[in-house]
């Protein structure tokens, strides 16, 4: 009996010593929830303790803050809408929160939240754009550091489009120029993590009026034709004005829209260009007048001799327009193988009919830069036939002895400008200046064999055919 006695006294004695310990373990309080929140939004604070039945008490202090936010309370969720005062500025709300558990109160914790005003959009007029021109549309708020958002809808048009920023910057273009087009953009202000109402802006774009295609002609500067600058556009509208752009030279007819070249014009563009009385529009297309310059015509030779199958070898070229063309005609005087053409050099195969007689072709070359044409001149190819002579004597030269087996003698009325002699193969093998009337060529050492003599003076070049022994 006395020892149950002594035990159930240390069992209570036990149970109050633990009670004890327990009751001065103070308890502590977490708290879950978002430090910043919109306008009117709830404050949405969940509190958490390890110490099971804790309850809570809490005092607030707040700034800009219209309502009354609760002093204390005991709930273990906080949740309460939130206003502020002024709408231009933060709100702030600082909480003092303090657990209780088994009659004893833990370490309070302060939280802060940040009530942020909501952006409120300014609502801008409507605008009215000309097709083809941006929509330039800045957007402003009641708030600093907001920025928009926006999603379109068109109809007629093409280059609306969604985004971000501070200004919508679309290029705008009807599709059906008959029809006014409509964007809408439907833009919402953010500012932070608050959004603003949206607000709907409406964009309306104006069809230009048609002047047409751009388009060019080319003409010579020595035409004096008229030029019809509607010609050169396609599918204008009629009543615009035209404007010279650039160029310079020829007679402008703005009134009546003609152009007429003259010799020194230069390339001009002419300008034309519509505008609509009722909105304001305008459209203008381009029309450009090439000049073509006439070009002069010059040759490497005017009288070349060359023999009987061999290849005549005119280089024609222009003085003025590097790029010409050339045509030619021509007459010949004992001689097949020549042939009207076009190009930049004459290189026909001449031959005698009757060996035993000279021939010659006299062309005509006409010069050509596209519509421009140039002067005529001529140029003549004389074919010898084979002379067995040692002595070669023909227009003002004298070439001896042929063949040849150490020096060759040449002489010219002329002063010789340039002497260049080819093997068989096309190769040069002798080139030189000479300007002087006569020279003698040491050619003792050239193997035996045909070769080509090209001699040139200040008006003729001779083509001949020496023999080496």
């Amino acid at each position: 009996m006395k020892k149950s006695y002594i035990l159930l006294s240390l069992i209570l004695l036990s149970n109050f010593i633990f009670s004890k310990s327990n009751s001065l373990v103070p308890p502590t309080v977490t708290a879950t929830f978002t430090s910043s929140i919109c306008d009117g939004s709830v404050t949405d604070i969940v509190l958490n303790s390890d110490t099971p039945n804790t309850t809570y008490t809490w005092t607030a202090t707040t700034n800009n803050i219209s309502n009354s936010f609760l002093p204390f309370g005991n709930e273990t969720n906080i949740n309460q809408t939130v206003n502020i005062a002024n709408s231009q500025l933060n709100g702030n709300i600082i909480l003092s929160i303090t657990p209780r558990a088994n009659g004893e109160d833990g370490n309070p914790i302060n939280i802060m939240i940040t009530v942020n005003p909501i952006p409120v959009a300014i609502q801008s007029p409507n605008l009215s754009i000309c097709s083809n021109e941006f929509a330039d549309l800045y957007l402003a708020s009641t708030l600093s550091g907001t920025y928009f958002t926006w999603t379109s809808t068109s109809t007629n048009l093409t280059g609306a489009s969604s985004g971000t920023g501070l200004s919508i910057n679309d290029f705008l273009a009807v599709i059906d120029n008959t029809m006014i087009g409509t964007a809408i953009y439907y833009v919402t202000p953010v500012r932070g993590v608050c959004q603003g109402s949206p607000i709907t802006l409406t964009v309306y774009v104006n069809p230009s009026p048609n002047t047409g295609l751009d388009g060019d002609i080319s003409t010579s500067e020595t035409s004096t034709t008229p030029i019809d600058l509607f010609s050169i556009i396609s599918g204008e509208e009629s009543g615009g004005t035209w404007t010279r752009i650039d160029g310079t030279g020829g007679n402008f007819d703005a009134m009546g829209g003609t152009f007429t070249p003259e010799t020194g014009a230069t390339n001009s563009s002419f300008k034309y260009e519509l505008i609509d009385d009722n909105t304001g529009c305008y459209s203008f297309s381009t029309a450009t007048v090439n000049i073509d310059i006439v070009p002069i015509g010059i040759a490497n030779t005017t009288n070349q001799t060359i023999n009987n199958n061999d290849f005549s070898n005119i280089v024609l070229s222009s003085s003025n327009v590097s790029n010409s063309n050339f045509t030619w005609t021509f007459t010949a005087n004992n001689i097949s193988g020549a042939s009207n053409g076009s190009g930049t050099t004459i290189a026909q195969q001449l031959s005698l009919i009757d060996v035993n007689a000279n021939g010659y072709v006299d062309y005509t070359i006409t010069p050509i830069n596209n519509t421009a044409i140039g002067n005529t001149f001529s140029a003549r190819v004389n074919i010898q036939s084979t002379l067995n002579s040692e002595t070669f004597i023909i227009d003002n030269f004298k070439l001896s002895p042929n063949p040849v087996i150490d020096n060759l003698n040449i002489e010219s009325d002329n002063q010789i400008r340039n002497i260049r002699i080819y093997n068989q193969l096309g190769q040069i093998i002798f080139s030189n200046e000479i300007n002087d009337n006569k020279r003698t060529l040491d050619l003792s050492n050239l193997n035996s064999g045909i070769y080509t003599i090209f001699i040139e003076t200040n008006t003729q070049t001779l083509n001949k055919k020496i023999i080496k022994q």
